[in-house]
């Protein structure tokens, strides 16, 4: 999913997501239940 789609879908800034991607920013909690949310996903994925 683009970035910007993305940011739609959970109200994450692009930027802040693009950091996520890249390992600049630490992720909160609350962020990741969004982030999976939007993807269709569940936390456990973050962690495979």
């Amino acid at each position: 999913m683009p970035q910007l789609d993305l940011e739609v879908a959970t109200g994450i800034n692009h930027s802040d997501i693009s950091r996520i991607e890249n390992g600049k920013l630490n992720i909160e909690f609350f962020t990741m239940v969004k982030l999976a949310a939007a993807l269709n996903g569940e936390l456990v994925d973050f962690f495979k």
